[in-house]
């Protein structure tokens, strides 16, 4: 079952003292952007539900959406689930907000001011899971997840250095999911997925072996009226009283507000990795992530907490050093699974490349809507089948009396101009 790790938002204007836009100003993100660290150079995958493209935040921005959307077929429609949709949805603002916040340009509508990211020349690619139509985070055409698993999947098979998933789900042994972030893993790419708001025990994706778990802090760094303890968790970021674009109350995509929640801290530790990867691009994906965790606290080396993992995100200090002087191993991984479902580090050492992204992902069958998430066979496109020996004889004996008889028609037509010129001489 899939899920948004989406808090609660607060609609409303933000204070003077706090306009929403605090995080970039603790992160120095425009000083780091002006030193060359602004995601050039860097693939970025956003795998969320779906998105709206025409926002002013998103113009410029080096985007590709992936169509149609991984969801299943509407219920009611043969019709492929778009990704990209101009309608102001609970889907539609969640991806656009999330992309943003990765490389937005912080234009809003009118002359006003919007969502501004970390990296802003970065190439993002954007994956969605979800019905770009609904206001419910899932319809039932979306439920399952086999469209989570086959988006990542497609994201590596596509280049991407870094993964942000936005979206809390069940990852048991077996399932797509699980295996798509096993071969993530495995080719180097860097996984940011958030926790959840609540129900930490749940978080088994974002959780698993290897991945950026990542938590949600205030501008005053504080942790959050719930003081969650997750089994596992890496960084925090910013994540509350966040500067989005698009009131969902009232579908209006002018208006702004502030939310918060771990599915904006995802993206803004995504853009971080990008911002100082671009600085420094003969790095690992797994140097990086080397670079993130001795960068966060207080950079005096590594120092773990059950709720804030190895501290607070900070991009400053990852471009004080040249994370190429770190091992090229993804610090992350232990050797064996730390619950029950959990990656051990031969199952990420030995992952294959999933079934279904060995070829490009199909877009799933009319026929059968609704497949078995955890069955590689629907997602697997299948081969033309062989006509048969009779079959193909046939069409190779109305190909031969196809071309004998355009022969026939061209030495008639011949004959005729020959006539025709011979009488005109005459």
């Amino acid at each position: 079952m899939v899920a948004l790790a989406l808090m609660p938002l607060a609609p409303g204007a933000a204070s003077a003292a706090d306009d929403g836009d605090w995080w970039n100003r603790q992160l120095g993100t425009v000083a780091a952007n002006q030193r060359g660290a602004d995601g050039a150079g860097v693939k970025v995958a956003v795998v969320d539900t779906a998105i709206t493209t025409s926002l002013p935040m998103l113009e410029g921005v080096d985007l590709r959406v992936r169509e149609p959307s991984f969801c299943v077929f509407s219920i009611t429609s043969a019709t492929p689930v778009p990704a990209d949709a101009p309608r102001l949805t609970s889907n539609t603002s969640h991806g656009s907000n999330a992309v943003a916040l990765v490389a937005g340009n912080g234009k809003g509508f009118a002359g006003g001011t919007s969502v501004r990211g970390v990296a802003p020349k970065a190439t993002v690619s954007f994956y969605a899971i979800a019905n770009s139509g609904s206001n419910e985070p899932f319809k039932r055409d979306c439920e399952g997840t086999a469209s989570l698993g086959r988006a990542i999947g497609q994201a590596v098979a596509d280049g991407a250095d870094i993964i942000s998933i936005s979206i809390a789900a069940e990852a048991s042994a077996g399932t797509s999911v699980h295996r798509a972030v096993a071969w993530a893993l495995s080719q180097g790419v860097v996984v940011v997925a958030a926790l959840r708001n609540d129900d930490p025990g749940q978080d088994s994706m974002a959780r698993l072996n290897g991945v950026v778990a990542v938590a949600a802090h205030d501008s005053q760094g504080r942790l959050g009226s719930e003081e969650v303890e997750y089994g596992r968790v890496t960084v925090r970021a910013p994540g509350v009283g966040m500067l989005l674009q698009g009131n969902r109350d009232t579908g209006d995509w002018t208006a702004t507000r502030t939310g918060q929640g771990t599915s904006y801290a995802t993206p803004v530790v995504t853009g971080v990795l990008a911002a100082a990867w671009s600085k420094y691009p003969d790095a690992t994906g797994n140097q990086m992530i080397q670079a993130l965790i001795h960068a966060a606290g207080n950079g005096d080396g590594l120092e773990y907490d059950p709720r804030s993992g190895y501290g607070h995100v900070s991009l400053q200090r990852m471009l004080e050093r040249d994370p190429t002087t770190y091992p090229d191993v993804n610090p992350l991984i232990t050797p064996e699974p730390q619950f029950d479902g959990d990656l051990s580090a031969a199952d990420i050492r030995n992952a294959p490349a999933p079934a279904w992204v060995e070829a490009e992902t199909p877009s799933p069958s009319v026929s059968d809507p609704y497949p078995d998430p955890d069955q590689d066979q629907g997602l697997v496109a299948a081969p033309a089948p062989d006509p048969g020996p009779s079959l193909r004889a046939g069409v190779l004996l109305v190909g031969v009396l196809l071309v004998g008889l355009l022969v026939v028609t061209g030495v008639i037509v011949t004959v005729v101009v020959v006539v025709v010129r011979s009488q005109r001489r005459t």
